[in-house]
């Protein structure tokens, strides 16, 4: 079954604007993160992200979740099931011994509504728009 975490109904995904398709089945957000087409249970097809296992996400806090790609070098903040920001390790200083540390650091820090408008305002002009229609309470 899949997780609801790491897919999305593939309508509502390229209404968004923010995936480009790659070929037949394959997608890529603005993030480069690779998305795949599969058919749910409910016989509605979604894409789903193939950079995630199993066992990645650290925790959960209310409408928040972290989780950290395969190869652990990098930790994507999502909100409701909507990737926010991506954190790459070379930019934050972590690598695969810390980044548990940096995930669980990062989810408090999202409780915090200042930091939250910081990172959403780093996105496209785009996405912002999106993320105001899908979540405005992160505008507030």
């Amino acid at each position: 079954m899949l997780n609801n975490k790491r897919k999305m109904l593939l309508k509502q995904a390229l209404m968004s604007g923010k995936f480009a398709k790659v070929t037949t089945g394959i997608f890529r957000d603005n993030q480069s993160t690779i998305w795949k087409v599969e058919v749910g249970e409910d016989g509605l097809e979604y894409i789903v992200r193939t950079d995630l296992q199993e066992g990645n996400v650290v925790e959960a806090s209310g409408d928040w979740e972290v989780v950290s790609d395969r190869e652990q070098t990098s930790v994507t903040a999502f909100y409701k099931n909507i990737p926010i920001q991506k954190f790459e390790a070379q930019v934050y200083d972590f690598d695969r011994h810390s980044i548990r540390s940096f995930e669980k650091v990062l989810l408090r820090k999202l409780s915090d509504k200042k930091f939250v408008q910081k990172i959403v305002k780093t996105q496209s002009v785009d996405y912002q728009k999106h993320l105001k229609r899908q979540c405005p309470e992160l505008f507030e």
